[in-house]
């Protein structure tokens, strides 16, 4: 699936959430893409060089109800993470900032992602720690201590230990959080899928 063609059904799912169509013929639209997105996700493990497309899928699921929440195996499976033998979650390489944003903003607090939720937690600080010693200057790490910090789904617990990673101390990091509630990220309510997408189709090359 390309770039556009995620956009094309980011925008169909947008226009049949927002409009006044009866109930029952736009959730029959809701199902059909549902089920044809998680056949896309199912198919199209992500890879270091091919993720973005199927992001924007799960962006645009997010905004179309609980009814259509994607079981945690399908998440799981897409974004190549393995289990253990004793049934915890890993992953072999580290996932970048677009793909850990997209996912938090998507599982959200929910309960039946809590799991996922737990694994991609632990995982945001080896990833850090990992960077801290190898890549100090890395600017991926810089933006996403800044967007991890303001997130609302991820525990202050583990905001703790990301900002002692990085030397920041209980003030500093409250100094931080309270300068801003968005970096490079909206979070919650506060995402509006039109407006971003109005504000990418400007962007675009004619």
């Amino acid at each position: 699936m390309s770039d556009t063609d995620a956009l094309d059904v980011t925008m169909r799912l947008l226009f049949l959430n927002q409009n006044r169509i009866a109930y029952d013929l736009k959730h029959l639209l809701f199902k059909y893409l549902h089920d044809n997105i998680i056949q896309q996700i199912e198919k199209n493990v992500m890879t270091r060089y091919r993720e973005v497309e199927n992001l924007y899928l799960l962006v645009s699921l997010s905004q179309i109800g609980k009814e259509y929440w994607l079981p945690e195996a399908a998440l799981v499976k897409h974004f190549a993470i393995d289990m253990n033998k004793n049934g915890g979650y890993f992953r072999t390489e580290f996932l970048n900032h677009f793909s850990i944003t997209v996912l938090l903003s998507y599982i959200k607090s929910k309960v039946r992602y809590k799991k996922l939720r737990a694994f991609l937690e632990d995982h945001i600080i080896a990833k850090f720690i990992y960077m801290k010693a190898h890549c100090p200057h890395d600017a991926e790490g810089l933006i996403l201590l800044f967007d991890l910090v303001v997130c609302p789904y991820v525990s202050d617990q583990k905001k703790a230990e990301v900002g002692n990673i990085f030397g920041l101390d209980a003030a500093a990091l409250t100094l931080l959080q309270a300068s801003n509630d968005q970096w490079f990220t909206t979070w919650g309510d506060k995402f509006d899928i039109g407006k971003e997408l109005d504000a990418k189709r400007s962007r675009e090359v004619y």
